[in-house]
């Protein structure tokens, strides 16, 4: 299994409808939203090998403007049985 932990601005929210879009259509087999929204988890139960998935998420502002700031966590990925091998990203 792999998953991919992806990390979404404090100002700004991914709609749940896309979620269940990448999920209905096969894209991603499942998926978790932390209770802040600032983390969405996304889980394939199997790739191939060298396999590469894109998947575009849109974002909504929420709250902010010109000059505010907007804090954001590095996103990670990695096999679920192999978490010592984790990929980070910004």
């Amino acid at each position: 299994m792999a998953v991919a932990i992806i990390s979404v601005p404090s100002c700004m929210v991914v709609e749940q409808a896309q979620l269940e879009l990448l999920r209905d259509t096969g894209k991603i087999d499942n998926y978790q939203v932390s209770a802040d929204n600032t983390l969405i988890t996304l889980y394939w139960t199997y790739l191939k090998a060298n396999q590469h998935n894109e998947l575009v998420l849109s974002r909504s502002l929420v709250f902010g403007g010109p000059g505010a700031t907007c804090l954001q966590r590095p996103s990670q990925a990695y096999l679920y049985y192999n978490d010592s091998n984790i990929v980070w990203t910004q």
